[in-house]
């Protein structure tokens, strides 16, 4: 038990000072702000890991409304790099422009798409597929913008990328993660640590909420029951059998070979059996 937490301590903090970098390029600021962070972040993550919006999940939250206000900080204070009047070359002003706005706009989307998730009436497995296709979406486009910085901004060029590869590390957490689809996929359960503590990595694209929440429960749920299960009542008979059956006994009543009560007994049987 010690090794694991040690361990998970640990991967959480190589991880954290890794994804520290988006923040950091979001926010084009200096390396030591980035990083200084880190080991709070981690201890953060790792303390708040028993509740429902912690550990992992709430580390993306973090980054997300982070990132999002840096970005609307910087975007103040440089708005003027935005502007044609401040290019003399068009041409660079273009790239610019196409290396920057998408992924501007994508960040606003998935902020917006993040928050509503927040809301227990949107946890759904069409919020978060549709999170996930933001994700994906903003690597491809960071992925592209990191190809004309290499280019034409070249000091632009590793933090674009870094961006890119969080944005496609999110997307398997969102399609891998217990916790996502413990809280977001299945809301009506009730919180519990032990509980998710056991469950076994998953795929969220396979996942349909609803029919989970009427088919599974959460042990927290589970009244115990005393009275004894009955076993369940198997039908081998198939839909075509009992059609074929019930014509056959028709065309019996009908040329007079049975009566009508006889008719009447072995059609209930095989109405009862389906």
């Amino acid at each position: 038990m010690v090794k694991k937490k040690i361990y998970y301590f640990i991967t959480t903090f190589f991880i954290n000072f890794f994804l520290a970098s988006k923040v950091f390029a979001e926010s084009n600021s200096t390396s030591k702000p980035a990083y200084g962070g880190v080991w709070g972040v981690t201890i953060l993550v790792y303390f708040t890991r028993k509740f429902m919006i912690g550990g992992w999940l709430l580390l993306y939250y973090c980054q997300v409304y982070g990132g999002l206000f840096f970005t609307i900080f910087m975007i103040v204070l440089s708005w003027q790099d935005y502007l044609p009047s401040g290019w003399e070359d068009k041409g660079l002003y273009g790239l610019f422009i196409i290396s920057t706005i998408p992924s501007l706009l994508i960040l606003f989307i998935e902020a917006i798409i993040a928050s509503l998730l927040l809301q227990k009436r949107n946890q759904n497995s069409h919020y978060i597929n549709f999170l996930k296709k933001v994700l994906i979406t903003a690597a491809c486009v960071d992925g592209l913008s990191a190809l004309i910085d290499a280019i034409y901004f070249p000091n632009n060029f590793d933090l674009k990328l870094v961006v890119g590869v969080v944005n496609l590390f999110w997307f398997f957490y969102f399609k891998h993660s217990r916790r996502v689809f413990f809280v977001f996929l299945n809301p009506s359960w009730n919180w519990d640590y032990e509980f998710f503590k056991k469950m076994k990595i998953i795929n969220t694209d396979q996942i349909v909420s609803s029919s989970l929440e009427k088919s599974v429960e959460s042990p927290i749920d589970q009244e115990p029951s005393t009275q004894p299960k009955e076993p369940p009542v198997i039908h081998l008979q198939s839909q075509e059998s009992a059609t074929e059956r019930l014509e056959e006994l028709a065309n019996l009543h009908k040329r007079g070979l049975i009566s009508q009560e006889e008719y009447e007994q072995k059609r209930k049987v095989i109405i009862d059996n389906l």
